[in-house]
């Protein structure tokens, strides 16, 4: 019996929790500023996995299943791409096993204080140019899970 027992405090000791990461950046209604080229609104997912060290394996912390799963984050990005002839323009990427590869580009007829949208993030413009925007971000993607960690 002894045995048996420090088989299973071997085993359970050999497996670590590593809790689900959800983060944006920026956190929502700051205002904030970035240069072309540079990220307006940040989405990164990674999902809750236990970490198997006794057999070096990272299985699912439900305990479903016997295979291994992929840890990789799942990131949604816009960054701004400058103005151009009265337009704003932005780059959009997304990446990762739950959302796929993916990228675009999105353009805005500009206004200062104008709300634009995109993939349900909702950003007011508070003035740009060519080389800066500045803004808030009101809403995040809509696919976002609702307990982020900012």
């Amino acid at each position: 019996m002894k045995v048996l027992l420090s088989i299973v405090v071997l085993l359970v000791s050999a497996c670590t929790t590593v809790p689900e990461v959800r983060q944006r950046f920026p956190s929502l209604s700051q205002q904030q500023s970035v240069g072309v080229g540079e990220n307006v609104y940040q989405y990164v997912e990674v999902p809750a996995y236990l970490d198997d060290k006794f057999y070096g394996a990272k299985r699912p912390v439900d305990g479903l299943g016997t295979g291994e799963i992929d840890t990789t984050p799942n990131m949604q990005t816009l960054v701004y791409s400058g103005l151009s002839n009265g337009e704003l323009v932005f780059n959009y990427f997304q990446s990762g096993p739950a959302v796929g590869n993916f990228d675009a580009q999105a353009q805005y007829d500009y206004t200062p204080g104008a709300n634009i949208a995109y993939r349900g993030a909702s950003i007011t413009v508070l003035k740009a140019d060519n080389n800066e925007i500045v803004y808030v971000v009101n809403n995040g993607f809509s696919n976002e899970q609702s307990s982020e960690s900012q």
